[in-house]
């Protein structure tokens, strides 16, 4: 992102500024590049949970892009990592498939390596006679069942390579890189609480904005910095958005186009400007008047 973005939270207050080197765009919207030039998305999110076929078909359809493929020891420790790192990621479908007796991937990379799951012995030697899906699960393959199993879908892509890649360092000392924009998170006591106005204050001080947020997967990556960032010192991570409502219509205050929203459906229509947004502990948003700093 291009726009100043800051963080600020009813606990306390953080903000974020654009990072120092602009992150060129070599993965799609809503895509983001792991470390080996792949690009991953989340059709559907992360929490919900669908058959082998239907994450295949929407990879396909929706994106151009295919279930992951897996070739090598490192790209498996980063799929692991990912899994990690990432809240209500827990396993997804790979796009293994048996081809006349061969281990093969539906996006033509050669099948050179492989980490089955004690419970997929039967099928490390493949028959084209059995119907095979595999997901990703603890860094290891399993044998699932295509049909009645249920698993987080991620699609993947190659990054566009004509796009030159950048030093990973682009944010400052104390400020966290998440998806193009350098967030830093202050929190005061549990029990003091902070009103809009005074977040808006604070941000403002460090040439910022209270944050605004793009995509589901900077959603996501927000809210797992939130709750590392706590550690413990409050009950839930919340904080101000630099969402508003002005003139019937939503629009976020460092000027970003309105594209994205995780509001509560109570809270989806826009109707009062004197409402502020929050971010919520699971990662939603809902509304609160600017003054109350309490949620």
């Amino acid at each position: 992102s291009k726009y100043i973005v800051c963080t600020s939270r009813p606990n306390g207050y953080g903000c974020t500024r654009p990072p120092t080197t602009p992150i060129p765009e070599r993965c799609p919207g809503n895509f983001y590049e792991l470390s080996y030039g792949k690009c991953i998305g989340m059709p559907f999110g992360i929490k919900v949970y669908v058959s082998f076929a239907k994450g295949e078909s929407v990879c396909g359809e929706q994106f151009g892009s295919m279930l992951p493929s897996i070739a090598s020891e490192k790209e498996n420790n980063d799929y692991y990592s990912l899994v990690n790192s990432t809240i209500g990621l827990t396993s997804f479908w790979i796009g293994l498939y048996c081809d006349q007796g061969k281990w093969a991937w539906f996006d033509g990379t050669p099948f050179v390596y492989d980490n089955f799951h004690d419970n997929a012995t039967d099928a490390v030697n493949c028959d084209v006679s059995q119907d095979y899906a595999f997901s990703f699960l603890n860094g290891q393959w399993r044998s699932e069942d295509p049909i009645m199993a249920k698993m987080s879908a991620l699609c993947a892509l190659q990054a566009d390579d004509s796009v030159p890649t950048v030093s990973p360092v682009i944010c400052d000392g104390g400020w966290v890189s998440i998806d193009g924009s350098c967030f830093y998170f202050e929190a005061t006591t549990p029990t003091q609480h902070v009103p809009w106005n005074h977040a808006s204050i604070e941000c403002s001080k460090k040439d910022a904005y209270p944050p605004t947020i793009v995509s589901r997967d900077q959603n996501e990556r927000v809210l797992l910095e939130a709750v590392h960032f706590i550690d413990g010192s409050f009950t839930s991570p919340q904080f101000w958005l630099g969402l508003q409502c002005k003139n019937g219509e939503f629009e976020w205050l460092d000027g970003t186009p309105y594209a994205y929203n995780n509001l509560l459906p109570l809270f989806a229509d826009c109707h009062d400007f004197e409402m502020g947004y929050t971010f919520m502990g699971d990662g939603s948003w809902t509304q609160l008047a600017k003054q109350n700093g309490r949620t």
